[in-house]
């Protein structure tokens, strides 16, 4: 005796074919309809994308202008120890500008150039300038100027102890900072030289 097929799945199969012709009709009609605005939005990414890489281009240029204004004889390499320098040919110019200004080293150290910069501003002077200073118009009050720098008393030598103690402080990093500067300074230009040796000839 042949077994009577189950009432759900004839209804389970008419559903399904309900599901898909909606699901066909829908992307049919999702792309007669927003398959231009799809495209014109694409077209905006596409020109945004563009710009952003000529913005880019533009940070890069300027970034290696900047290095090769510290490195002395950038637009030239080294063709071997003691042979002299050969000028570089325009493309090479352009692959030298890309090396310098994508280099992580390069940046890293022209970033902390300008921290240091900034550090060398506030220049701490001489002790005898220091009640010269606005934040420091108590001391100019109480002391004045003449030997109480060089030969105050002991009470004046105690009441300008924290004054000399942060004078001192500021020296120091100012020294500090401009020992450092030297240093990165000296580094930039020896990576900027081994990127420009290493442009193909």
């Amino acid at each position: 005796m042949r077994a009577e097929t189950p009432w759900w799945i004839p209804a389970l199969a008419s559903l399904g074919i309900s599901v898909l012709v909606f699901i066909l009709g829908y992307v049919l009609v999702y792309r007669r309809q927003l398959g231009p605005q799809l495209r014109h939005i694409n077209a905006q990414l596409q020109d945004r994308t563009a710009a952003l890489q000529v913005g880019q281009a533009a940070e890069a240029l300027e970034f290696s202008k900047l290095i090769l204004a510290w490195v002395p004889r950038a637009t030239s390499v080294y063709d071997s120890p003691g042979a002299g320098d050969r000028p570089l040919p325009s493309s090479r110019i352009v692959d030298a500008s890309y090396r310098l200004a994508n280099d992580p080293e390069l940046r890293q150290l022209l970033l902390r150039t300008t921290e240091l910069l900034g550090a060398l501003d506030d220049y701490p002077g001489s002790w005898a300038n220091v009640a010269s200073k606005p934040e420091n118009s108590k001391l100019k009050e109480r002391l004045g100027g003449g030997g109480l720098w060089t030969h105050p008393t002991e009470d004046q030598a105690a009441f300008l102890a924290p004054y000399r103690t942060k004078w001192e402080t500021a020296r120091e990093a100012w020294g500090a900072a401009a020992s450092e500067l030297l240093d990165v300074a000296q580094t930039m230009r020896e990576r900027a030289e081994a990127l420009l040796r290493a442009v193909p000839r």
